[in-house]
């Protein structure tokens, strides 16, 4: 019978080409590296496998599994809470950003008017605007006169009588700076991060704003306003993305309270400083002071854990919760947020590979021709402030950054209620009809009442909007493509100083045309899809599947 049991044993055995396994001659089999025929060998579960492996196979097996694995960035936001103290911290910080960036861009308003120039000719007669009338002062004697309250540059660098555009090349520069760099600067955040380049653009830019009271040339002042735009509205931009991704969805509401509120009081402080400093090498220096304060970023400031958890940075992810949690007094761990991924993020998305992509090329449009619009209404209205009360030029444009702050508190308001778009269009559509209303109005009170409901609604469109553009843009290109919708906004800023000129051509062709163009702008924006309860996409796959917040909750409790 033993005889005959061998026999069916190897009869079997040869038939089914199973290679028998003992624990024995584990090692070696480990060790050897195995012939490709043997590699298509499986051999069936035994009892003889339950016994004390070794540890190779495991860590093979472990790895390719972690391989597929990634932390859910939402979700272990979503475990600090609403309202987690390194995550306000971190929002904080980067609000403060848009305080320093309204301070330096706007500036100008002050230092950069142009001066009264009177001429008396050759037979005494007095001419006044002698800039307009060159050809009656030949041979005479030209006389300025300094601009209230603060001083201009144009009178420092002894330009008298120089174009519009040599008048306004100070913010020209500054916005062309913006144009052309912070496509890069945002392209590398994607690559290496949004902490380090928010850093070395932060500081470049406090380097120039100091440099630039000294300047000795009026040239020399031109492109060093090149350069701070650059480096100003990259930080800008890339705070703003940071911003997004440094706190849970339910939370981001106050981001836009804070960077209204930030951006208004940039502005308020240069009026309070105008009412003290006359000299504008002096009043610019002391709008910049508080960008000493930014000194404590490099301590304080966290990199974005989509940033992280998008570039496998597993490491940093642990780093990041264990400062969170002694900060937050909680106890959350990472682990517990790892989810299956289908496949490895995209890390170097390439522009052309957004072509590929439908959805992308349309949001960058229709957000493109949004922030056009949003820039050109404000900074028209912005750089114009200080003419719409004429014997007090500080008091119009206090009044209108003040309006800004109440569009702050009422966009977080009503973000908690509404949807992103819903509040983006009836903000555009109600700007719309503030400026169709103000050629018509007569008295410098109604002007002001009118504007000042534009502000409100622009400043809620423009506090909403960026949030909108962030959460419907995958993570490994979200900083690529907020670059691309910085073009058009940079041509309104462009075209935002000279606004004013073109009132004193047409005053309602002007505003009315502003007003179409927001209605228009409103129009489009419908055929984009709501991002409110929405997972940030992580890459350009996720835009296909389901991101809701509600089916991710809903499918963790079952599992729970």
């Amino acid at each position: 019978k033993k005889k005959k049991k061998k026999a069916e044993d190897a009869r079997l055995a040869a038939k089914s080409q199973v290679v028998p396994i003992h624990l024995e001659e584990m090692e070696p089999l480990i060790e050897v590296e195995p012939d490709p025929p043997v590699q298509q060998l499986h051999a069936p579960p035994t009892p003889t496998l339950t016994a004390p492996q070794d540890d190779t196979p495991a860590k093979s097996t472990t790895s390719s599994i972690q391989s597929h694995l990634r932390v859910n960035p939402d979700k272990l936001l979503d475990s600090y809470g609403k309202y987690g103290r390194m995550q306000l911290l971190g929002h904080f910080l980067c609000q403060y950003l848009t305080l320093l960036y309204s301070a330096s861009l706007f500036v100008v308003t002050y230092t950069s008017n142009e001066p009264e120039t009177t001429c008396v000719s050759s037979n005494g007669t007095l001419i006044s605007n002698a800039c307009d009338h060159q050809s009656e002062c030949v041979d005479g004697t030209y006389n300025n006169t300094d601009t209230k309250p603060v001083g201009s540059i144009f009178i420092w660098y002894n330009i008298t009588c120089g174009n519009k555009f040599l008048i306004e090349a100070g913010a020209t520069s500054y916005v062309m700076g913006a144009m052309i760099v912070v496509p890069i600067f945002c392209r590398l955040a994607d690559k290496y991060g949004r902490k380090p380049l928010l850093l070395i653009s932060l500081y470049s830019s406090l380097f120039i704003n100091c440099i630039i009271p000294v300047a000795p040339w009026y040239p020399f002042y031109i492109v060093l306003r090149f350069l701070l735009g650059a480096t100003s509205d990259a930080y800008l931009s890339i705070s703003a993305l940071l911003t997004v991704e440094l706190i849970c969805q339910d939370a981001r509401p106050i981001i836009t309270l804070l960077s209204t509120t930030g951006f208004a009081l940039g502005l308020l402080w240069i009026g309070f400083l105008s009412l003290f400093i006359s000299d504008w090498q002096y009043l610019y220096t002391a709008t910049i002071a508080p960008g000493f304060l930014t000194v404590i970023y490099f301590c304080c400031l966290t990199e974005s854990p989509y940033w992280l958890a998008s570039h496998d940075q597993t490491h940093d992810l642990k780093d990041y919760c264990k400062k969170a949690n002694k900060m937050n007094g909680t106890n959350v761990n990472y682990r517990e947020c790892i989810e299956e991924k289908g496949k490895p993020p995209e890390h170097h998305v390439r522009f052309r590979d957004l072509l590929k992509h439908r959805d992308i090329i349309k949001g960058i449009a229709i957000n493109g021709l949004a922030q056009f619009t949003l820039s050109t209404s404000y900074y028209s209205i912005s750089f114009m402030a200080t003419r719409i009360t004429a014997s007090t030029p500080t008091l119009g444009f206090m009044i209108l950054a003040a309006a800004e702050i109440p569009g702050g508190v009422l966009s977080m308001v009503l973000m908690n209620h509404f949807g992103r778009r819903t509040l983006v269009v009836v903000s555009f559509i109600m700007q719309g009809l503030s400026l169709f209303a103000t050629p018509f109005l007569g008295s410098e009170v109604a002007v002001l009442i009118a504007l000042s409901f534009l502000k409100v609604f622009n400043t809620i469109c423009f506090a909403v909007h960026p949030i909108f553009v962030a959460e419907s843009v995958p993570t490994s290109v979200r900083s690529l493509v907020a670059s691309i919708v910085n073009i058009p906004q940079s041509a309104g800023m462009l075209l935002g100083p000279f606004f004013k000129y073109a009132t004193d051509w047409n005053p309602h062709i002007s505003y009315i045309g502003l007003a179409i163009q927001s209605a228009v702008a409103g129009g489009i924006l419908m055929f984009l899809k709501e991002t409110k309860g929405m997972d940030l996409p992580e890459d350009l796959d996720d835009l296909n599947r389901d991101r809701s917040q509600y089916n991710r909750r809903k499918i963790s409790g079952s599992q729970l």
